[in-house]
């Protein structure tokens, strides 16, 4: 039995996984403000994440890209994890504006938390 076909298949197969897993994002410089806020984001600092998400999104404001309503869900995520007073109010304004975000489910999940963690159990069950 030769080993080579097997070989060359595992190859490719490896090949593809790792060419499929690379980002698509295209870092410039302009993007600067949203990799920042994602740092601290991941690092749990929402305070100072918030201020850079807002800030990409005021600077690219009226533009429809995905960049730009990720900025405004990660805002509003922050909002949510801060208990700010208009995390509600951003994070509706986020499933509204992004129905084709692929962080809709997340959202809304996220924002179901939070109205069960604030007891308002009618929005949280409207939201699943």
């Amino acid at each position: 039995m030769s080993w080579k076909p097997i070989t060359n298949m595992l190859v490719s197969l490896i090949l593809c996984t790792t060419i499929s897993a690379q980002q698509t994002f295209h870092h410039t410089g302009d993007d600067k403000l949203y990799r920042k806020g994602m740092e601290l984001y991941q690092n749990g600092k929402y305070s100072a994440a918030q201020q850079f998400f807002d800030q990409y999104a005021r600077d690219h404001e009226g533009e429809n890209s995905d960049l730009n309503s990720n900025c405004d869900f990660y805002a509003a995520m922050c909002a949510l994890k801060l208990f700010n007073n208009d995390a509600e109010g951003r994070m509706i304004r986020f499933l509204e504006r992004n129905p084709e975000n692929p962080l809709q489910n997340e959202a809304m999940f996220t924002l179901a938390g939070y109205f069960y963690q604030r007891k308002s159990y009618n929005n949280a069950l409207n939201l699943l």
